[in-house]
């Protein structure tokens, strides 16, 4: 594989990525609101899988985070702000 070859998959790879990290991030959001409403439950024992909902919910995110810092976007790398590029 051609140095531009690598490049051009390395660049696929990487907004693969940040495609997934977006629509995971997008999925949790909700599941997340409903960790914080039971943890505002009567119930101790919910409040309780509220909150350990609402941890396990914040380190999926955090992990996603940290495979931004390892894989950013491609935004200023020459032709990927240009369709086919």
């Amino acid at each position: 594989m051609s140095a531009s070859g690598a490049a051009e998959r390395m660049a696929e790879l990487e907004k693969l990525i940040s495609s997934v990290r977006h629509d995971v991030c997008g999925a949790l959001t909700p599941a997340l609101m409903v960790a914080d409403s039971l943890q505002s439950h009567a119930d101790p024992a919910v409040q309780r899988a509220g909150a350990k909902i609402a941890q396990s919910i914040m380190r999926a995110t955090t992990m996603l985070k940290a495979t931004r810092e390892a894989v950013p976007p491609m935004r200023h790398a020459a032709g990927a702000d240009r369709p086919g590029g």
